[in-house]
């Protein structure tokens, strides 16, 4: 029955396409473009592709390929599933029930005109269904043709596109690009990518927050940021911002000037700009030297979230953000010294770390106040691996609700 309705189906799809592929003006974008080099092609059965849209280390569709043999027919699947909350494809429904996602072409709007699924169950979105000579879905065979996404970027929408072209016999499937709209709630061109121009893209930042305990003095937000770009070398300008309960009298970022980069930070806006061309190394440093530091002794415990992006001189990377957390001291118990066990010290191969109890923040900062160890611990025991630092002094810092250890420790 389901092979048997195609040609009403994508009769159907065709007919809403040509009404929309008109529609093709833009308010002022922001495009964040991705370049896969090389192209990837999945042509075995099982094999996927995770596709995060905004590069912010969380996928958020995946595409995968399902070859499903019998003794007397083989089946071939290529689907799309939303793995991101709130994200959604854009496409017909089959029957009511299965969604169909579109194959655009060039050009067309992808705003909220489009039909969106959200439907995590059932989990696939058929892009292409082949069984023997029949076959469903508006993918099978279509070459250079645009996936159209959306996901939630802070409760906002943003919509995007994958280029993909896959097999007249569903037996593969090939990413070349995607791209998303920066600008929250704003259409998209299937196909729009800077020129060409990648986007720098912001990767592999904290997880866990950074912990600020008042009085402390400045602390660098970030030392795992990475920085990339596919198509250029040099990078212009970047931009680190504090949001989320930002307060122009207490909140502080500092920056110095190296390697060809100035900063310039505007306490009124919590705003911190970095200027000047330089190496992508260059700039990966500049942005894990930023610090942060709250003026304010006595400021309630409260929180606040850094964003980070970074501009290539055509346009921006992708939003990275890391949390902070502020404790305030007066508010901080002392752990007794003989209740958490931190050995040996000196150390060589191994930190110990004994006699914790609950859900705890441990973090690890070298001489230079870099963190360099930043984990959340469940265990009442552990150990942590330091056989590759540096020797050198280290000071370790545990979080355990409004409690708080510090040691100096020694490697060797």
């Amino acid at each position: 029955m389901l092979q048997n309705q195609t040609t009403k189906k994508l009769h159907s799809y065709l007919t809403l396409a040509g009404s929309l592929v008109g529609i093709t003006s833009q308010v002022q974008s922001q495009v964040v473009y991705t370049d896969i080099v090389p192209d990837v092609t999945i042509n075995t059965n099982g094999g996927q592709y995770m596709l995060d849209l905004n590069n912010d280390g969380t996928v958020d569709f995946k595409l995968k390929l399902n070859i499903i043999a019998s003794s007397s027919s083989v089946v071939r699947q290529v689907n799309a599933t939303i793995m991101g909350a709130n994200a959604a494809i854009g496409g017909s429904l089959y029957g009511g029930v299965y969604p169909l996602p579109y194959a655009l072409a060039q050009n067309f709007n992808i705003g909220n005109t489009v039909t969106w699924n959200t439907q995590p169950n059932p989990a696939d979105h058929y892009m292409a269904i082949v069984a023997s000579s029949s076959g469903v879905g508006n993918w099978i065979g279509q070459t250079d043709k645009y996936l159209p996404l959306r996901i939630q970027i802070a409760g906002q929408n943003h919509y995007g596109w994958a280029r993909l072209t896959v097999a007249a016999n569903a037996s593969s499937f090939t990413i070349k690009d995607y791209a998303y709209e920066a600008s929250p709630n704003t259409p998209i061109l299937a196909g729009a990518n800077n020129g060409g121009n990648s986007s720098p893209v912001l990767s592999a930042m904290e997880v866990n927050p950074l912990v600020y305990i008042t009085g402390d003095p400045f602390k660098i937000i970030t030392s795992t940021v990475v920085l990339n770009d596919a198509n250029d070398v040099d990078m212009d300008s970047a931009s680190i911002k504090i949001t989320t309960n930002f307060n122009a009298n207490e909140d502080v970022l500092l920056f110095t000037t190296q390697n060809g980069i100035t900063g310039n930070y505007t306490a009124a806006t919590g705003v911190l700009k970095l200027s000047g061309t330089s190496t992508i190394a260059n700039y990966q440093t500049a942005l894990r030297s930023v610090k942060y530091q709250n003026t304010n002794a006595v400021a309630p415990n409260s929180s606040r979230n850094v964003t980070f992006t970074v501009n290539d001189g055509s346009v921006n990377s992708n939003v990275s953000t890391r949390a902070i957390t502020i404790l305030q001291a007066n508010s901080i118990e002392k752990i007794e010294q003989n209740t958490i066990s931190i050995y040996p010290n000196p150390a060589t191969d191994v930190l110990n770390i004994s006699g914790t109890e609950g859900e705890l923040i441990v973090l690890i900062y070298d001489a230079t106040g870099k963190e360099i160890y930043n984990h959340l611990q469940t265990e009442k025991s552990f150990s942590i691996n330091v056989s590759e630092w540096n020797s050198g002094i280290y000071f370790i810092e545990i979080y355990n609700n409004n409690t708080v250890k510090k040691e100096k420790f020694i490697i060797r």
